[in-house]
């Protein structure tokens, strides 16, 4: 990975960090029990390897993973919806034949959703189309986690 990749990484690593604590301050989400019903498809699993090395630390992937559930409570998905909403980015993934490919290729993309402007709104912060889905993906990951 290039020096200005790895930059860019840790920049938007920063932006979830600041993105997850001013959703906790703004909501009650980490308080709340809210959770979907139904367990999240066990297809998820699938995924668990590209998500884990995009969001390459624990706390990456807590931060993202909380994104994600407030995304996936703002639209009132059930983890089956959430988990169809995550089509386009679970059909990159599966066309990329390694997790550290995957990662580089998600990071070109999520550069090119923000130049064409392929966006969405969590609770007033901007978020790239494919970064709302890993986000999403990375909620439903730790959900099935929890269901063990």
């Amino acid at each position: 990975m290039r020096r200005c990749d790895h930059e860019r990484r840790l920049q938007r690593r920063s932006f979830l960090q600041a993105v997850s604590a001013g959703l906790a301050g703004a909501t009650a989400y980490r308080c709340s029990d809210d959770d979907p019903i139904e367990p999240p498809p066990n297809e998820v699993r699938e995924y668990e390897g590209a998500v884990h090395a995009y969001f390459d630390d624990a706390e990456d992937f807590e931060n993202a993973a909380f994104v994600g559930r407030v995304y996936v409570r703002q639209q009132d998905w059930s983890s089956s919806e959430a988990y169809e909403s995550t089509e386009r980015t679970r059909e990159f993934i599966d066309d990329v034949d390694s997790d550290s490919e995957t990662t580089d290729e998600l990071e070109q993309r999520l550069e090119q959703d923000f130049a064409d402007l392929r966006v969405r709104p969590v609770s007033g912060w901007t978020l790239s189309r494919t970064e709302t889905e890993l986000c999403v993906l990375a909620y439903l990951v730790q959900q099935a986690d929890t269901e063990e």
